[in-house]
């Protein structure tokens, strides 16, 4: 209890230094999505540019996804309206967003391992290296603002890799859709899912060919314009290279 006292103070300490982490009472917020649209908004920019907190973020994210198997009260992931929370959903969120605090204290506190010098005679120490770990996967598009809606998402392929996942979220963070296990390095825009003007985002995850957890890309953003409308692959923006009669 000591030592996850130290890491909360630490963590605290580093909070306002200007380094944009989340604090403590902020990852509870975003967990229980109890932040106002702005707060989530200036959170999630900030995830998306910090890997200590994407790789928390992935966590929280993963557990919302799966959440409603086990608890009625969590959200669906759905474009649309929210269900209530559940006490206990609620107790959930809250719990993993103090754990999230930590995993971010003890990777920003923790100080690196120094690499240990050559072994007399120029021979180099052997090193461990886990089998089996994919990289993670690289998101290609659809990235940035975007002046018509994206007909698909792609990325760069794994090594190694079954498979990939997609998970699309709302611009408030909220998943919207997951797609099935595919094996190409791209994917349809769901059809389930209309193409609205905002932000949104995503992210690819690659199955390993030898099972176990997939492995997520980073959070990344695109926001589509007021103009951009959804057209089927092919068909001509209204007023351009139709036939007249």
């Amino acid at each position: 209890m000591a030592e996850l006292d130290r890491l909360r103070r630490a963590y605290r300490e580093i909070g306002p230094d200007g380094s944009g982490h989340l604090s403590d009472d902020q990852w509870e917020w975003l967990a229980s999505d109890e932040m106002t649209p702005v707060e989530k908004e200036e959170a999630l920019d900030h995830i998306l540019t910090c890997s200590e907190c994407s790789v928390v973020y992935r966590g929280v994210m993963a557990v919302r996804m799966e959440a409603h198997t086990f608890d009625p009260g969590a959200p669906v992931p759905a474009s649309h309206r929210r269900p209530a929370r559940s006490g206990r959903w609620r107790g959930l969120m809250v719990g993993l967003a103090a754990a999230a605090a930590v995993v971010v204290a003890v990777l920003v506190v923790r100080p690196r391992t120094v690499p240990r010098p050559a072994a007399p005679g120029g021979s180099q120490p052997i090193t461990l290296r886990s089998a089996g770990r994919l990289s993670a996967p690289t998101p290609v598009a659809p990235l940035g603002v975007l002046s018509s809606a994206p007909g698909a998402f792609s990325w760069q392929p794994v090594p190694g890799a079954r498979g990939y996942l997609v998970e699309l979220l709302d611009g408030d963070g909220e998943p919207l859709w997951r797609s099935g296990e595919v094996t190409d390095v791209r994917v349809a825009w769901p059809e389930t899912v209309p193409a609205a003007p905002g932000r949104y985002y995503w992210r690819v995850l690659a199955v390993p060919q030898s099972g176990g957890a997939p492995v997520a890309s980073e959070l990344v953003s695109f926001e589509i314009g007021l103009s951009a409308s959804r057209r089927s692959p092919g068909t001509p923006p209204s007023g351009r290279g139709a036939a007249h009669p």
